[in-house]
């Protein structure tokens, strides 16, 4: 048997954010398109559900909320290493914000328009460029469907769902209520979808995220926006803890706040 230490693999390089690579598209005011994919293609394989639970947790801090010291709890939050990462990396995503602007441009000069599209993407707020492309409202103006993009400005991969929202009035107010929130989109809103990928593909060169990863847990981590009540998941860590509940949801949320 010999006693000779094996040499180490060389571990695969890792993913590195905006903060560290130049990615195609970024950086002008009037975006060219991206790189040919034989010149840029980021380590997928990589990525796995292990490598991607890393990197949420190198940009969000563990820190549990302070009930009876919230100062205290701000304070170090707010000067965490992994939110001071987050902060820096938000405020260059914001810059290179054009980019983004372009795609949404682009995609709404695709589109009817009688289409709605908000760009909801707020600088040092989300992990990710964000977007809503709504069709026309039907029967009567009463009924919305709609699909929110997000592109991740940690990982290489966007992911989207699909909303179905209803007009209610009350006596002071009439609010949009969503019924279902549903990663499989629907063959109305897939000539939309196909519409904002080819725009991310020939921009970002980025990939769909695997659906069943996002709602990973990630246990002792707090995530700004995120539900306390509940653990934040990657998709709140990657892209965004931004994502409408719906209608029952938000009565099961009610009963439980309850005395």
């Amino acid at each position: 048997m010999s006693c000779e230490k094996k040499a180490k693999p060389t571990p695969a390089e890792p993913w590195m954010p905006v903060a560290g690579l130049p990615l195609p598209g970024h950086g002008s005011p009037e975006p060219e398109l991206a790189l040919a994919p034989a010149d840029w293609v980021p380590p997928f394989d990589a990525l796995t559900g292990k490598r991607l639970t890393e990197i949420a947790y190198q940009f969000h801090p563990r820190i549990a909320p302070a009930e009876e010291t919230p100062q205290e709890f701000a304070f170090l939050f707010n000067n965490a290493p992994e939110r001071i990462a987050m902060r820096n990396l938000q405020h260059l995503a914001w810059e290179r914000v054009e980019t983004w602007r372009g795609l949404v441009t682009a995609v709404r000069d695709q589109m009817p328009a009688d289409c709605w599209i908000r760009d909801q993407t707020i600088p040092g707020h989300d992990a990710a460029y964000f977007a809503t492309f709504a069709l026309p409202k039907t029967e009567g103006g009463t009924r919305r469907a709609s699909l929110t993009v997000h592109l991740s400005f940690l990982v290489p991969f966007y992911t989207f769902y699909e909303r179905r929202a209803r007009l209610v009035e009350y006596p002071t107010m009439d609010r949009w209520e969503t019924d279902t929130v549903s990663t499989k989109i629907s063959p109305e809103l897939q000539p939309m979808l196909a519409s904002v990928e080819q725009e991310i593909a020939r921009r970002y060169g980025y990939r769909r995220f695997d659906t069943t990863l996002l709602d990973i847990e990630l246990p002792g981590l707090f995530i700004e926006g995120a539900r306390v009540e509940t653990r934040p998941t990657l998709m709140d860590a990657l892209f965004s803890a931004y994502k409408p509940f719906t209608s029952s949801e938000l009565r099961e949320d009610r009963a439980r706040r309850e005395p």
